[in-house]
């Protein structure tokens, strides 16, 4: 991609260099005026391979043109060491230039290294890996961190699924967590952090069959439970304990449409300019019938880690948490669409484009006239902005949005929200003015000013990869640079550092003031923070869609933390403004919806994936959004399945084609689930796929290559229904063994499997295009595990295990099957018409040919089975030490088409040559023999060889010819496979 557009006007172009890297950038405001540029430069020494030495970006943003001290002016230099490896990081921004360093050890591990800071910090490894990080300096030469006093954490322990059951910070026992994992599951069931009585944390966690979080204990301080609909969406959470005393109390209400809008939180409705699905649901005020505190007696809990008990709802309480869908629904004007069947597929981003060209555009609504309150002017909420353009923006609905929301409350009590073209919430209008909120954007997108009706206003600025480098808050500026927050208050710099993790220290001038210790809950919030003796320094708490509050009131607000904006799941507060920046977007925790839409759509067939402002799809007890952009790991697991299928080539030199395969699926399940559970069992889901598809290989081969057979498939009727029970059976046991149901994951990857024959046209079948059909195989599975009660992520990563462990890895070649038979099938027809002559060979058919024998060698498992399932390098001792009495010699019998065109006018086969030299070749190479070693045993099998089959035990012109034939297809094999396997 060199250049885009966006719905404001708004351009982002790329200089694309002739490696395909982009070494500049530059967006544009929609005259053309550019308003940043990042330009990178690359390194073309040896040692670094190409690798980046520096970047910087430049510019100032629209609405700051002409405010001095306001432009963007960051540079960011790397360091390499010999080996390409980096070795530092430098960058200049307006105030001052900071450095990072990095050390190897003996294995080329990164074991030291110093942060902005000036700080020192490194890494001590066992034999599993890094165990410690501690304190270090330059001179520390000590591979171990062996004073407990100044060791940031320690891995105590860890369970089978390899899960940190035990660790130990500052070597204090006052500071030791302890955390207990379900068996079969790996999801987190208690944490117990301090002393033996968890004075720091105590946390319990129980999970629902679904995987979803049904309550959560902490401390004896109050005990949550939570209701989910059938769409996995977290619809109530009801207080059943606090401080010790049994009660009863509604702390989360929330109602959605199918669309994945909230309805109504907590009583407040909701409204969108669009065709939302919240027929009803404004105004919804709190239901008087529930109950209040203490007023009614919960069921109780048996401990921790027991069942979750359910509360009963009232007819009433029902209405509340479920938005009614009419048929008739309601839209918005200028839309005569009469249903929701016949609403059309023609969103992108939550923005509709009408009839008859250009966007609508929705000016300020009024408020109620009935209430007689006059709406503050957009001069009047945004009098400090300096730019019309702005303005103008500012004051723009989405015009038709069915995602956007526009108003939270009714009548006098009613908040106003107004988009740019883009999407990008501009101004929110609450009732009187402290609250007013207005966002400037730059013009990639990226927020860089928030600015409230009470006068508080803070201020970003972004660097080249699109991470903001410094942020101003008053006369308070901080500086991001890797784990460090420079901070910079009436001259004096401080440098707030996260190490490891866990710990929060206080710098001066490269010296450590103060040093406190972080803990976390299951999502990676932020809860405690602990002194240097194991004391509370501070606690923290958050409601269910992440807003602050109170530790010792789950009904009350929070306030901001006296020692870090970090929070919830580790994001940055922007406190007093409702926001938390959480990278790629902005989120208001109280609204409980990005404020930016997401250009990321992560099931094309789930409707919840189309919502453009939903937070982790409303369940953001089980699921975090470390980037702003992305949201399940499991739809991040399913995209390293897909882009396995590109991979996989590459992967088969260095493992067996069932070691690939698990390798890919290892990683994507890890990836899915975020536990080596997780992974183990993608392993195993592939290792069952690839073993049914080899199994039914076999029988097609078996069947002959002209037996079309079922729906092209080369399998008779009964084999083919086999094949889909084999993997409807597979599925359905993955599911099972991964917490689900055997009959959604049984119809998930038998369906996928049933559709086989359709899947296998698109792109023509080629290589390439196997990526496709692995996603299509995807969308099937999670369609037909949605339409069957289950989730789509679970239903399409069965059905992706299932098209790229079977027909994908199994049919590699299959492009290059169809040419190469064509290609020897007019050698043949040459050598029956012209015996002996020379045969005009191209170079590219040669390459078809080399092609495909490589593609062989990786992937086919019928020439595994000619090596008599050895390994590439068994096959190699095998050969090494054959004198011609072998039964590979007379046992791989294969076309000999790739000896066929030999450079000097010979040609045809030869007596003792039906071993496949090119093929040779590349397995030697792959074994990791050298070629002379290969030369010698070429030279050992035809002296054999031909000593018996001429008879007379004499060695001649044509052994020693067909010595030279095999030699020179057996180096260019041996090159070819270098070369093709990047080595």
């Amino acid at each position: 991609m060199i250049a885009q557009v966006d719905n404001g006007g708004y351009r982002t172009e790329r200089e694309i260099d002739a490696r395909g890297r982009a070494w500049r950038i530059t967006a544009k405001l929609p005259g053309g005026v550019i308003e940043s540029q990042t330009t990178t430069e690359y390194d073309s020494y040896t040692a670094a391979s190409g690798q980046p030495v520096m970047e910087t970006t430049t510019g100032q943003y629209e609405a700051w043109a002409g405010q001095p001290d306001n432009a963007t002016d960051y540079l960011r230099q790397f360091l390499y060491d010999a080996m390409g490896r980096p070795a530092g990081m430098g960058v200049i921004v307006e105030e001052g230039m900071f450095g990072t360093e990095v050390q190897y050890d003996v294995l080329g591990r990164p074991w030291k290294a110093r942060d902005a800071s000036g700080a020192w910090s490194k890494t001590e490894f066992g034999a599993r890996g890094a165990r410690a990080t501690c304190a270090s300096d330059e001179l520390d030469s000590n591979p171990i961190c062996s004073r407990a006093i100044d060791t940031y954490n320690r891995t105590l322990a860890t369970d089978a699924w390899g899960n940190v059951s035990r660790e130990i910070r500052a070597g204090q026992s006052s500071m030791e967590v302890r955390r207990q994992y379900h068996a079969l599951t790996g999801r987190l069931t208690e944490i117990c952090a301090g002393n033996t009585n968890c004075n720091l944390v105590q946390e319990g966690y129980v999970w629902d069959a679904a995987g979803n979080l049904a309550s959560h204990q902490k401390e004896g301080r109050y005990l949550e439970q939570f209701t989910y609909d059938s769409l996995n969406r977290v619809i109530e959470g009801r207080l059943t304990m606090a401080n010790g005393i049994t009660v009863n109390q509604v702390l989360l209400a929330n109602a959605y449409d199918q669309l994945g809008n909230i309805c109504s939180k907590d009583g407040l409705g909701y409204g969108y300019p669009g065709a939302d699905g919240c027929v009803g649901a404004l105004p919804m005020p709190q239901a008087g019938a529930i109950p209040s505190l203490a007023s009614q007696a919960p069921q109780t809990l048996t401990g921790l880690t027991g069942a979750a008990a359910r509360p009963s709802f009232s007819a009433l309480n029902r209405g509340q948490l479920f938005a009614p869908e009419y048929r008739n629904r309601r839209y918005s004007a200028g839309d005569d669409r009469p249903s929701w069947d016949d609403e059309a597929d023609g969103w992108s981003l939550g923005f509709e484009q009408p009839q008859g060209g250009g966007w609508h555009r929705r000016t300020k609504p009024a408020r109620p006239a009935s209430q007689e309150i006059a709406l503050p002017t957009a001069g009047a909420q945004l009098a400090t902005l300096t730019r019309t353009a702005t303005t103008s923006a500012a004051v723009t609905s989405v015009a038709n949005s069915p995602h956007a929301v526009n108003r939270t409350g009714d009548g006098a009590a009613a908040t106003f929200y107004y988009y740019d073209d883009r999407g990008n919430q501009t101004l929110r209008d609450a009732p009187g003015s402290s609250n007013d909120r207005t966002i400037l954007y730059t013009a990639d997108g990226k927020a860089h000013e928030i600015q409230m009706g009470n006068g508080q206003t803070t201020r970003f600025w972004y660097g080249p990869d699109g991470q903001r480098y410094k942020r101003q808050d008053g006369t308070t500026t901080t500086l991001y640079i890797g784990g460090v927050e420079v901070v910079i208050q009436n001259g004096l710099q401080t440098a707030r550092r996260y190490v490891a993790g866990v710990a929060l220290q206080t710098v001066v001038d490269g010296v450590v003031q103060a040093t406190k210790f972080l803990f976390h809950d299951h999502l990676g919030s932020l809860i405690r923070i602990a002194n240097i003796d194991g004391s509370v320094a501070e606690a923290l708490d958050y409601a269910t869609f992440g807003a602050r509050r109170a530790v010792g009131n789950p009904a009350g607000s929070g306030t901001s933390s006296t020692n870090t904006p970090r929070g919830f799941t580790g994001h940055e507060y922007v406190d007093g403004t409702d926001v938390i920046h959480m990278n790629g977007r902005i989120y208001d925790a109280k609204l409980g919806r990005f404020l930016q839409a997401d250009p990321l759509i992560q099931a094309p067939t789930n409707g919840q994936s189309w919502n453009a402002y939903t937070y982790v799809f409303n369940n953001p007890l089980v699921y975090t959004d470390p980037t702003g952009n992305f949201s399940l790991r499991q739809a991040l697991g399913l995209i390293i399945a897909i882009v396995g299928t590109i991979f996989m080539p590459y992967l088969a030199p260095v493992f067996t084609k069932l070691g690939a395969a698990m390798l890919v699926g290892f990683v994507s399940g890890y990836v899915s689930t975020g536990t080596l559970q997780g992974g183990l069992f993608g392993a195993f889901s592939a290792a069952v796929f690839y073993g049914i598809g080899t199994k039914f290989q076999q029988l097609q081969a078996a069947n002959g290559a002209e037996f079309k057979g079922v729906f092209g498939t080369g399998l008779t009727g009964e084999q083919f229904a086999n094949k889909v029970l084999s993997h409807g059976v597979a599925g359905g046991v993955m599911s099972r063994l991964q917490g689900g149901k055997f009959g959604h994951g049984f119809l998930s990857a038998g369906v996928a499997e049933l559709s086989a024959p359709m899947i296998d046209g698109i792109g023509g079948g080629a290589v390439r295009a196997a990526p496709a059909r692995v996603a299509a195989a995807a969308l099937v599975g999670g369609t037909v595990s949605v339409a069957t009660g289950g989730k789509f992520g679970n239903g399409a990563s069965q059905a992706a295990f299932s098209r790229l462990f079977n027909q994908e890895m199994h049919a590699f070649n299959a492009e290059n099957l169809r040419r190469k038979n064509a290609i020897t099938q007019r050698i043949d027809d040459f050598i029956e018409q012209y015996p002996g002559r020379k045969i005009p060979l191209s170079a590219a058919e040669l390459g078809v040919l080399t092609e495909y024998t490589y593609g062989e060698l990786m992937f086919n498992q019928s020439v595994e089975g000619n090596y008599d399932g050895m390994s590439n390098r068994e096959f190699g001792n095998l050969m090494q030490g054959s004198r011609g009495d072998s039964q590979i010699f007379n046992g791989y019998n294969r076309e000999v088409f790739s000896i066929y065109g030999m450079p000097g006018g010979y040609s045809g086969t030869h007596l003792g040559t039906d071993i496949n030299y090119m093929m040779q070749g590349m397995s030697w190479a792959a074994g990791g023999y050298t070629r002379s070693t290969m030369h010698r045993a070429i030279e050992a099998w035809n002296t054999a060889s031909f000593v018996q089959d001429v008879g007379g035990g004499n060695f001649t012109a044509r052994n020693l010819l067909q010595i030279s034939h095999a030699k020179y297809w057996a180096d260019y094999g041996y090159s070819y496979y270098h070369s093709r396997a990047g080595k």
